[in-house]
């Protein structure tokens, strides 16, 4: 019943352990996020169970969804980036961390970035085709610092080949084929590992989306130019990043 559900919940929350990553699982609770997912999944569950006709009513409708407290991003200094970059010693890897962090692109933009919407003289084109954007502001022309064009030749010269022209694929599948490099990986493997590496902070792989407003804004770069790169459909988005920064200086 509800209660039976509303002390799972509070156990999911509270009980160390509950987190089973890994071998061992970390001994932390699960985080407020992790837990509405489940109570989602559960009233989902019911409510086939209902459509099917198999239960009557759910225990999960009265069971109020926990809410993580919202946080500021955690915005690297110039010292620590340059402490980030010397921990990716993987030149793809680096290349990747350093597109989206000067580029602002999304997780799943640069992911499923290919080289036929790179202009290697300088632009990455965001086309709707290719990847899933948010809304259609985020099908946009994206500036490419000059110092990564080099970069970005070198790599193409050794990027796996794929059907797609995948400019960051992942590991093959049973098949020898490759997709984008899978979410997971990119933030545990290549991101965690490399601030763990450094001595800095977890971070999540959209943090670097803000810490790239940040640096336009540090920059001079106008609101509405750093707007129409980052793709965000209101100038209020931007807007709070830049406040932000200029909080930090």
């Amino acid at each position: 019943d509800t209660e039976v559900i509303m002390d799972m919940k509070t156990q999911l929350l509270a009980a160390a352990g509950s987190k089973a990553s890994g071998k061992e699982g970390s001994k932390k609770p699960l985080s407020p996020r992790s837990v509405a997912k489940i109570l989602i999944l559960g009233g989902s569950v019911w409510r086939f169970g209902r459509r099917i006709k198999m239960v009557d009513g759910s225990p999960f409708a009265d069971v109020r969804k926990p809410r993580a407290a919202k946080r500021e991003p955690y915005i690297l200094d110039a010292a620590e980036i340059a402490r980030l970059r010397a921990a990716l010693e993987v030149p793809a890897e680096r290349l990747l961390i350093e597109l989206t962090l000067t580029t602002g692109m999304r997780s799943g933009e640069v992911r499923g970035l290919t080289w036929d919407s790179i202009d290697l003289d300088g632009q990455a084109n965001r086309r709707g085709e290719e990847v899933a954007t948010k809304t259609e502001t985020s099908v946009r022309p994206i500036p490419i610092p000059a110092y990564l064009v080099p970069e970005l030749k070198r790599w193409k010269l050794a990027c796996p080949i794929t059907a797609r022209g995948l400019v960051f694929p992942g590991e093959p599948n049973a098949q020898g084929e490759r997709n984008p490099i899978d979410a997971d990986i990119l933030l545990r493997n290549i991101l965690r590992r490399a601030l763990r590496k450094a001595g800095l902070p977890p971070l999540r792989f959209h943090d670097l989306r803000h810490m790239a407003g940040t640096l336009m804004h540090e920059a001079g770069v106008p609101l509405k130019r750093a707007q129409e790169i980052l793709g965000h459909a209101s100038e209020r988005t931007t807007l709070a990043i830049y406040t932000h920064s200029m909080r930090r200086t």
